[in-house]
């Protein structure tokens, strides 16, 4: 079995049973491909495993079910994270592992915590074997999860956590890191920290997200060394609508035209069509943005946009699919249930990028983020590519 460094600070937490071989060495960091971790091929067959005959299949190659709940279903960004998910299982399969459905269901919108938590409950009671999902509200699925773990099905959560619950890990950004960097990448595209100054507004999704209320805590983290001469407006919350936050950001631009910039902890209106239009002089206000989707790459390229700091959501649904796997093999090799292994829960830390219209040499030395890139548009589209190309 080949383990990345995410899945192998996963199985740390797993007390590992004596006899089982075949596990490589973790890699020092995650591959372009979105976090790193390939196929788990099935174990070496040892005294723990669980005897099968030649016509009876071991017990982890029976075909095999894993949900991946997002925080609502018509967003490009979590459509990313299944396509990772659906890729992490061909590439399981590919090595010899078994065949792997993957359920793709969630709430219509992003502001639906009820029935979010109603889907967990469903999938749950159907039996199926892991469930990945980004939590919109933590205080609506702590207990559904907590009720999954007692039916012996393990879950994790991927871009937004439910901390306190009982999800064996979390793969994500540093939020509140991603935040600072918007902050930072404003600062630049302003001309640095001496035109600092003026009214800044921030646009933000679900007000109970966790990573969005931490993102929005690194944006302030920054701005408040200018509290003397930048106002901060209060932040929006559209609700991770499109059409919301497009008329937010005209509504603001009618009572503000002077505006020194706007701060997107998440690219909403940039999934749709002349979101900025509003934005009518481009060299005094600036714009800044989470997520690098195609959609999002043509108001890099017209101007209207500075910088994309991009999340890697292909890795959340791939690296997702890898951690079930990691674990359902681990409690069927110990003959444990997932109510048994001592999982310690695990915060693991998602790498990000920067993507810039054509980065200055000045941008392409500055320090980069942990495991991340700095690329330019043409750049991007490539690695977008290379991605996507295993799903062809």
């Amino acid at each position: 079995m080949r383990t990345s460094w995410l899945l192998a600070a996963l199985l740390a937490s797993i007390p590992m049973v004596a006899g089982l071989t075949g596990c490589g060495g973790p890699s020092s960091s995650p591959t372009e491909s979105g976090g790193g971790t390939r196929g788990v091929a099935p174990a070496a067959k040892t005294t723990n495993s669980p005897s099968t005959s030649a016509s009876t299949p071991a017990p982890w190659m029976r075909p095999i079910r894993y949900a991946i709940v997002p925080k609502m279903l018509n967003n490009p960004v979590f459509t990313m994270a299944k396509i990772g998910a659906e890729q992490a299982a061909q590439d399981i399969e590919a090595e010899g592992g078994p065949k792997i459905e993957i359920i793709y269901q969630g709430p219509q919108t992003g502001d639906d915590p009820t029935e979010q938590a109603r889907i967990l409950e469903t999938l749950t009671n159907r039996g199926v074997d892991g469930i990945a999902l980004s939590v919109i509200n933590p205080d609506a699925v702590r207990d559904r999860i907590a009720d999954a773990k007692e039916k012996g099905i393990p879950v994790v959560t991927f871009d937004s956590d439910c901390p306190n619950s009982k999800r064996i890990a979390c793969y994500a950004v540093n939020d509140e890191a991603l935040g600072a960097e918007l902050a930072n990448q404003l600062i630049q595209a302003v001309g640095g920290e001496a035109n600092m100054e003026g009214e800044i507004a921030i646009l933000s999704g679900q007000s109970s997200a966790p990573n969005l209320q931490a993102r929005v805590k690194g944006v302030m983290s920054v701005l408040q060394r200018f509290q003397d001469r930048v106002k901060v407006l209060p932040t929006l919350f559209c609700d991770d609508r499109v059409d919301l936050a497009i008329r937010q950001i005209g509504t603001t631009m009618n009572g503000h035209p002077n505006l020194r910039g706007w701060i997107l902890v998440g690219g909403w209106p940039l999934f749709g069509k002349h979101a900025l239009d509003s934005i009518k002089d481009l060299q005094r206000t600036k714009v800044v943005s989470v997520d690098a989707l195609p959609d999002q790459w043509p108001y890099l390229e017209n101007g209207q946009v500075c910088c994309l700091v991009a999340q890697r959501p292909f890795a959340w649904g791939h690296e997702s699919v890898h951690m079930l796997n990691a674990v359902r093999r681990q409690e069927l090799v110990s003959g444990s249930s997932i109510r048994q292994l001592a999982l310690t829960p695990r915060k693991l830390t998602s790498p990000y990028d920067l993507v810039f219209k054509d980065p200055t040499p000045r941008q392409r030395a500055s320090p980069k983020p942990p495991g991340g890139k700095v690329y330019s548009v043409v750049e991007y589209r490539k690695q977008w590519a290379k991605w996507l190309a295993p799903t062809k």
